[in-house]
């Protein structure tokens, strides 16, 4: 078994790269009006409005999303 001190002295550390964040930014076709829309994000099309879901948790749905419908339709559990 090799010591973990020893296993240093010959590991070289490589250079951290930091990890792809996607963005909005420069996104074509998004809302720069209003905020878009928790489930569409950049395919986001009219209005959005705020939803509370209590808690202190509050998203932005599309009317789509947003409806009764939906929301309590199987496709609202497997949206994510």
């Amino acid at each position: 078994m090799t010591h973990p001190s020893h296993l240093a002295c010959h590991t070289h550390s490589v250079p951290s790269t930091q990890p792809y964040v996607p963005t909005l930014y420069k996104a074509r076709r998004v809302p720069t009006k209003q905020v878009v829309c928790a489930i569409c994000v950049e395919r986001t099309r009219g209005r959005t409005q705020e939803l509370n879901l209590g808690h202190g948790v509050v998203v932005w749905l599309c009317t789509a999303h947003v409806s009764q419908e939906f929301r309590r339709s199987a496709a609202a559990a497997t949206s994510c």
